[in-house]
């Protein structure tokens, strides 16, 4: 199997394409759905593999924010975040990842896992909303503790960016989100986004931070996450979690801005970095 193989695969299941997924499976194919008997189940064989798919599509109603892919030769998985829409706005978030062998360059196994919380249906409130920007904050922040300077500065780490440069990335995300959510919570007209194509934007937040030091950088990445977080929690649910509630969010809540711009951003990026330092080892 290939990386590049693998990455046909992803795009085929995120198409929910049952034809092109089955010409990656072995005969004699395994799938482990999280939920069954055993805990999960398990069926075999390519037929039963592919009604146990369209079952599972079917009745889905995820909706991803984030899928974080890995590959290393005879395995490779991929993390995500979803969320499913409930009755009320507020939705349900999920954490979990695929974990894949291989046979040659076709997938033998297939095995589903998930994160729990207190319980399987907890919707996500405004503290669990906060709890989950504070775990992956915190998840980040270890990811960069134990990195040298020149890990930080080297450029190439992601795609041209250095690691500095992807946290002035995050950052200059951060100071739109407290434009934007300050704007709310004060009852004030929401400040127009940019209107050039993403490439564009990122280069115009980066921009301002490039002749900064590493320690300036980092010292503006926490303050401003603290701001996004301390603005959040002066929101209410309704702000956050009512559907249609602005309509410069065009039908969606809150929430799935603020998402976007924390803890799925984080872990977006998170892998990336990690897959940079994999590659700088010694083979």
């Amino acid at each position: 199997m290939t990386e590049a193989r693998f990455l046909e695969f992803l795009a085929a299941w995120d198409r929910r394409d049952l034809d092109a997924m089955m010409r990656f499976l072995t005969d004699e194919c395994i799938y482990e759905p999280v939920v069954g008997p055993e805990p999960g189940s398990t069926v075999v064989g390519r037929e039963t593999v592919r009604r146990a798919f369209a079952e599972e599509f079917a009745g889905e109603k995820r909706e991803y924010l984030v899928v974080s892919p890995f590959f290393c030769e005879a395995r490779g998985l991929w993390e995500w975040t979803a969320f499913q829409r409930q009755p009320g706005g507020y939705p349900l978030l999920q954490r979990g990842c695929e974990w894949c062998e291989f046979t040659g360059d076709q997938i033998h196994r297939i095995s589903s896992f998930r994160k729990v919380g207190q319980s399987s249906d907890a919707r996500l409130d405004k503290s669990a909303l906060l709890a989950n920007i504070r775990a992956s904050s915190d998840r980040f922040h270890a990811r960069l503790a134990p990195l040298s300077e020149v890990q930080l500065t080297t450029p190439g780490a992601v795609g041209t960016w250095s690691i500095k440069d992807l946290i002035a990335h995050l950052t200059g995300w951060h100071e739109i989100g407290v434009e934007r959510y300050q704007a709310v919570a004060e009852g004030r007209v929401i400040p127009e986004e940019p209107e050039e194509d993403v490439d564009q934007v990122n280069a115009a937040l980066i921009a301002p931070y490039s002749e900064q030091s590493l320690a300036q950088v980092l010292a503006a990445f926490r303050a401003l996450s603290q701001q996004v977080t301390t603005i959040i929690e002066s929101l209410s649910e309704a702000d956050l979690f009512e559907e249609g509630r602005f309509s410069w969010m065009e039908g969606h809540a809150l929430w799935e801005g603020i998402a976007n711009n924390t803890f799925a951003h984080y872990d977006e990026h998170g892998p990336m970095i990690q897959a940079w330092l994999d590659s700088q080892q010694p083979n």
